[in-house]
């Protein structure tokens, strides 16, 4: 670790080059900690539509009736 952060180690010299500690840094976050790279693109959805949100929530929330927000958040 560091050599990954550019510290002086007990027993090696630090290691300077830039590329090759962001190297050294994301082979031992694949490692040790475990970080994959995503292989596939997500899916998005699109926007939400305010009436379509109320009317799921309507049934949901006591006291909440569709249709009375004008789509904006008040909180």
């Amino acid at each position: 670790m560091d050599s990954i952060l550019g510290r002086r180690s007990v027993n090696a010299k630090p290691i300077k080059n830039e590329r090759l500690r962001v190297t050294l840094a994301i082979f031992v976050a694949k490692t040790r900690l475990g970080w994959t790279v995503a292989n596939r693109h997500h899916r998005v959805r699109g926007p939400i539509d305010a009436q379509e949100l109320d009317a799921k929530i309507a049934p949901l929330a006591p006291g909440f009736k569709a249709g009375e927000t004008d789509g904006s958040f008040a909180g």
